[in-house]
């Protein structure tokens, strides 16, 4: 039959970076950056040293394919201890011997407790041996094939009559009692996310049989469920060195496509064909031997001087096995990455190079069995190894313990003369081959379908379902069991659903009526509810201990409480108990009409609020969590926070819409410039998610334009004098609807803290609420005019303070001492602010970086203008602009091209499924709108002609309404209703 010798093996290069998985990629760095914050290492030390009787320092860690290693030093005792955590969303969690735990309930993470051996990796020192011509190197590396000799013969001793995992039996023996746990069962559940396990076993085997339908069942789930498994794709470099990277939309080839699923489809009949593997069958009923397919060089560790093998190490994938796996040669002697050999098509030279080592290898094994007693009835080890490579056996094995080259080990061999596959025959395989190349059709589609954002729809239903799943007898339940006196409550009022939070509010049968809110975190609406919550509490906690800002008392906060209600799937909620604050929010409509006295006095208490907060200075740009001794609020007196990675809304929106794929990460900042660019990576990101709406390209063009010219002016603003010291604790959504009044304006509450965090100093700004909801206009004339007003109110109550700081300052003592007075927060304010601020840059650009879905209009109506003719639209400049950057093929040109392109295929997507939905203004509302857009426009067109006119003196009330039509006519050139046609 003819070969489809077109196919190159690394066509079938399977890469674990495709769109289904990297969602779980991204949750374990999360839980990898968790894992080595100064708290959590504090945690680990107070575990080890209790575990281990004497106190734990932290000196280092260590990363494997599956565990990660924390190194600690025995400050009481000699020696050191490493303590195994299994990596999370990476493999199928094992329980392990030795000092261990399978549960999260000790430190958080299932863990291994164990000794900690020095030495290196046998993999690093082969490879520095087999450069060197040094005869003790030489030495060194017989050595070590010498130990490696002696453990095969030793796991061959071990011997069993079911294939599994192992475990010590009551009677102090050694026994097969559990399901086999294989590195490509672990492939598979880490590849396809919910890939269906009702194939696997769920006791011991019987025979090899059973080991290769196991394979069998692995492999079709693999390639029927893993979206990109036939996608083409190509070798990139990266950063991270060469990655397979895939083709996407318009660009994929689906001729290549649909030939690499036919080349699976033969390599699967291939491995369906009762001629595979059957060297398995000489002992199919046992006995069965110790095998561990991660049994290699990277996993031994070494005496480096003397090359002798002190410890093997990540044991977890070990079974007994059928014989035959035994029986394979050790392909890791050869310190070369065998994968990346296979990958490019290079195994031919990298088998002539192993050649030698393994013979080198075979001949000190059997210099080791000529010293063994009782081996004249059975084949020699190194006989069977010796088979295995000549007849190309270890191939089928090595196709079926992993599952990202079963098809490229299959491929390259199947060419061979000596090729360990039966033949197939193709032509009775077609319609089969046509079967699966519909479904890679389909998996194809619903691999672009899981790149795309999700729709605001979709969204909307994930929060109505999780908070409709909520049993309000339930939150009653939880609210009573922290009730001092446990006393019943019942719901009052109407659920208050938030972007982030459903609050219930309760009320307690006791003598003072006690009313609580219970805030429950919406999950589907936030990247790490626990995180969110726990910042909020310990801000709230550490407000309430430092200042007199009317915040809400915290009762209790916790996760994993399940409050769903009887008839819904159980529903872990992570949650907050605070005090009832009453009141409502700041009317915003009424306010700005409101009288100068009303104002003046809400005024007041904001600057007082703002004031409070700017007192609070850090060394860092983060967030405040909960100090390690009570990282679940327990205490009722907690100590100070600490500071931790900076949670803003930008990023949680971010993680949102592209489904968790953000490549920026959290952190924390050192200096202004630090916390200004990784605010402007999270602005840059986020604007390369599509939105659902056909948009002009007009508004594209707005869009680049504005985000290529803000990354110049942050740097123009950053004012190195304070660039690494002062950051300042910051409510960055103190919006007029976080303010709660009553209905003379005494402010009773600020609420949802959770965004908070300590920013710096010179983007620590006032109200951008002054004169209107939108913070894009604050170089307007009505926000100048009344942050005028709001000025006067700082610069009174600064001057009231310095008067009272001064009756109440003792004499000096002596002519040439000075006074250290109450600090005047409110003439820093002041001082910092200026009464220009609507007229510097920095004012807009820090409402950029923190409100960054405003960016669009707030650069073209309070950066743009600055820079250019006052009042010129961006449809006056920006398509000649754009016109002359494409007849030099300008970055941004080819920026814009790209971001439309993909909102066009994002839009077709949403459209061929159903998605997509118009948004459309009332006809009159936007007839209306228009009208007013025409006569802006002739206002505009007479001011611009009056400001020429020579020595004609313009009347200034006249002249101030003229500004008002021009900026009109501005907002009206950047609205999303001119340039969205939905």
């Amino acid at each position: 039959m003819p070969r489809l010798s077109s196919f190159l093996p690394v066509r079938f290069i399977i890469e674990s970076d495709d769109v289904a998985v990297y969602e779980d990629e991204c949750i374990y760095q999360l839980w990898e950056g968790d894992l080595f914050k100064p708290t959590r290492l504090r945690e680990f030390e107070t575990f080890v040293g209790r575990m281990m009787g004497s106190p734990a320092t932290y000196m280092k860690h260590m990363q494997g394919s599956y565990n990660v290693a924390l190194l600690f030093r025995l400050d009481g005792a000699p020696g050191h201890v490493l303590l195994r955590l299994p990596k999370q969303h990476n493999i199928v969690k094992v329980p392990n011997v030795y000092c261990w735990s399978s549960s999260a309930d000790d430190i958080g993470d299932p863990f291994i407790l164990e000794e900690f051996i020095e030495g290196e990796k046998l993999s690093d020192c082969l490879y520095r041996w087999g450069q060197s011509n040094d005869p003790a190197d030489a030495a060194r590396r017989q050595a070590a094939f010498q130990d490696v000799a002696a453990l095969y013969l030793a796991m061959r001793r071990h011997r069993f009559d079911k294939i599994g995992s192992i475990t010590k039996t009551a009677d102090g023996t050694w026994a097969v009692t559990k399901r086999p746990l294989t590195h490509s069962m672990s492939q598979l559940a880490t590849l396809v996310r919910g890939a269906a396990t009702n194939g696997w076993p769920s006791e011991p085997l019987t025979t090899a049989a059973g080991v290769k339908q196991l394979f069998l069942n692995l492999y079709t789930t693999q390639q029927d469920g893993l979206c990109s498994v036939n996608l083409p794709s190509k070798w990139t470099n990266t950063p991270k060195g060469p990655e397979l990277i895939f083709q996407k939309g318009a660009d994929i080839d689906m001729g290549y496509a649909f030939e690499t699923a036919a080349g699976r489809m033969v390599a699967r009949r291939g491995f369906q064909h009762p001629d595979f593997a059957p060297y398995l069958s000489d002992h199919d009923e046992g006995p069965f031997y110790l095998y561990n397919y991660d049994c290699n060089a990277r996993n031994m560790i070494v005496d480096p001087d003397t090359g002798r093998i002190r410890a093997l190490i990540d044991l977890e994938f070990t079974n007994a096995m059928p014989a035959a796996f035994a029986h394979d040669p050790p392909l890791y002697l050869l310190p070369r990455n065998l994968y990346r050999h296979f990958a490019f098509g290079l195994f031919a030279k990298w088998a002539k190079d192993y050649e030698p080592v393994l013979d080198e290898f075979l001949c000190i094994l059997q210099r080791l069995e000529a010293q063994q007693p009782g081996q004249a009835n059975e084949p020699l080890l190194s006989a069977q190894m010796r088979a295995s490579w000549e007849n190309r056996q270890f191939f089928s094995h090595y196709a079926m313990h992993d599952l990202c080259l079963s098809d490229v080990v299959f491929w390259e061999q199947r060419q061979s003369e000596r090729s360990p596959f039966p033949e197939v025959d193709e032509v009775a395989l077609k319609p089969e081959i046509q079967a699966y190349q519909e479904h890679t059709k389909a998996q194809i589609a619903a691999y672009q379908n899981e790149e795309w954002p999700p729709t605001l729809e979709q969204l909307d239903a994930a929060k109505k379902a999780f908070i409709d799943a909520i049993d309000p007898d339930a939150v009653c339940r939880l609210a009573s069991r922290h009730h001092g006196a446990s006393k019943p409550c019942r719901l009052f009022g109407d659920t208050a659903s938030g972007c982030f939070n459903a609050c219930f509010f309760v009320e307690f049968d006791d003598d003072y009526h006690t009313r609580w809110n219970v805030r429950v975190a919406i999950e589907p609406a936030l990247d790490d509810a626990w995180a969110k919550v726990q910042s909020e509490v310990a801000t709230m906690r550490y407000l309430r201990q430092t200042t007199t800002i009317p915040v809400a008392r915290v009762h209790a906060y916790g996760r994993d409480e399940d409050l769903s209600r009887p008839e819904a799937d159980p529903t872990r909620c992570v949650y907050a108990i605070l005090d009832y604050i009453p009141g409502q929010s700041l009317d915003l409509v009424k306010f700005v009409r409101d009288t100068r006295e009303r104002k003046t006095h809400l005024y007041a208490q904001v600057i007082d609020i703002l004031g409070q907060l700017r007192a609070l200075e850090f060394d860092v740009s983060g967030s405040l969590y909960p100090a390690p001794d009570d990282p679940e609020g327990d205490s009722p007196d907690p100590s100070l926070p600490v500071l931790g990675d900076l949670l803003c809304i930008e990023y949680n929106e971010l993680q949102k819409m592209t489904r968790r794929k953000a490549t920026v990460r959290p952190a924390t900042f050192r200096s202004t410039i630090e916390y200004a660019f990784y605010q402007y990576s999270i602005l840059a990101e986020a604007y390369e998610v599509p939105v659902p709406a056909k948009r002009t390209p007009l508004r594209a063009q707005m869009e680049v334009y504005a985000l290529h010219d803000i990354k110049a002016r942050i740097l123009d603003v950053v004012d190195t004098r304070t660039n690494r010291n002062r950051f300042v604790l910051a409510h960055t959504d103190l919006r007029w609807y976080n303010i709660l009044v009553d209905d003379d304006l005494n402010i009773q509450g600020v609420i949802d803290w959770e965004w908070s965090g300590t920013i710096p100093q010179q983007f620590f700004m006032p109200p951008t609420w002054l004169a209107e909801d939108s913070p894009s206009y604050v170089a307007s004339q009505h926000y100048r005019k009344e942050y005028r007003e709001f000025y006067a109110v700082l610069s009174s109550m600064a001057e009231d303070l310095a008067a009272a700081s001064a009756a109440l300052a003792p004499p000096p003592t002596t002519a040439t001492e000075t006074h250290t007075s109450m600090r005047n927060v409110y003439q820093l304010l002041a001082d910092e602010w200026g009464p220009d601020l609507p007229e510097r840059l920095d004012f807009p650009v820090a409402v950029i970086l923190r409100h960054h879905y405003h960016l669009v209009p707030t650069y073209f109506f309070s950066v743009f203008p600055k820079f250019f003719q006052p009042y010129l639209l961006p449809q006056d400049y920006l398509p000649e602009l754009f016109a002359l950057d494409a007849s030099k093929g300008g970055a941004l040109t080819a920026t814009l091209r790209k971001r439309m392109e993909r909102e066009d295929r994002y839009i077709q997507y949403l459209e061929e499924n159903g998605l997509f939905v118009v948004h459309e203004l009332p006809p009159a509302v936007k007839e209306w709108l228009q009208k007013k857009a025409a006569v802006n426009a002739r206002s505009l067109k007479n001011y611009r002609g009056l400001g020429t006119m020579g020595s004609f003196v313009l009347d200034p009330d006249y002249d101030s309404l003229r500004e008002s039509f021009a900026e009109d006519v501005l907002r009206d050139s950047i609205a999303s209703w001119q340039h969205d046609s939905n």
